[in-house]
């Protein structure tokens, strides 16, 4: 026959674990109420979220030709400006700065030594 003290641990025992189920249940029915409520509060805004996609729906029209061409030149001239205000940034070719050329204005990189066919 089973002693006291191994009756009260294994009763201990089967409850702590019922206690850590009960606990995970309700962990998941409070993450699922929250999805469907932010769900549906996505939803009346124009926001639906199914199978793992997202779509939103506006009420806005879409660009005219001219709105779309003036929106680009717009783009442009913005590019063109930050072009000015950093010419150094986008300068191509080898650097004044960088004396590597190579020692004794040998070029470090690779040349090709045979003709191709």
């Amino acid at each position: 026959m089973a002693s006291t003290w191994e009756i009260v641990s294994s009763a201990f025992g089967l409850l702590l674990f019922l206690a850590v189920v009960y606990i995970s249940i309700l962990i998941a029915r409070s993450i699922s109420s929250q999805e469907t409520s932010t769900k549906s509060s996505l939803q009346s805004k124009g926001i639906t979220y199914s199978n793992g996609r997202l779509k939103v729906q506006t009420d806005r029209a879409p660009l005219s030709r001219e709105e779309y061409i003036a929106s680009t030149q717009r783009a442009f001239e913005k590019g063109a400006k930050t072009f000015a205000l950093h010419p150094d940034a986008f300068r191509t070719g080898p650097s004044q700065s960088s004396g590597d050329n190579g020692v004794n204005g040998e070029k470090k990189a690779f040349q090709r030594t045979k003709k191709l066919a």
